[in-house]
């Protein structure tokens, strides 16, 4: 897959994207679009990776993407 098509498949899964971030936002100080970015670096980063390692985009996504606002959002018990 490439760029164009992973920025293509996020804005066609907007809504389950959105979705997932809805119980992060509770503990973050970030917005939807700011998750959102998130959602299109991790598209980038997922579409180099489902090549290189043969694995399918969607997978690659959402290990890329759960992992990157792991990094982003604040741990609510802290």
């Amino acid at each position: 897959m490439d760029f164009y098509h992973a920025a293509a498949w996020v804005k066609e899964n907007e809504a389950i994207i959105k979705g997932y971030i809805t119980k992060y936002r509770n503990f973050s100080p970030y917005e939807e679009c700011d998750y959102m970015q998130e959602a299109y670096e991790s598209a980038f980063i997922a579409a180099t990776r489902c090549r290189e390692k043969n694995i399918k985009f969607e997978a690659a996504f959402w290990k890329v993407f759960r992992s990157q606002i792991s990094v982003i959002t604040p741990a609510p018990d802290i």
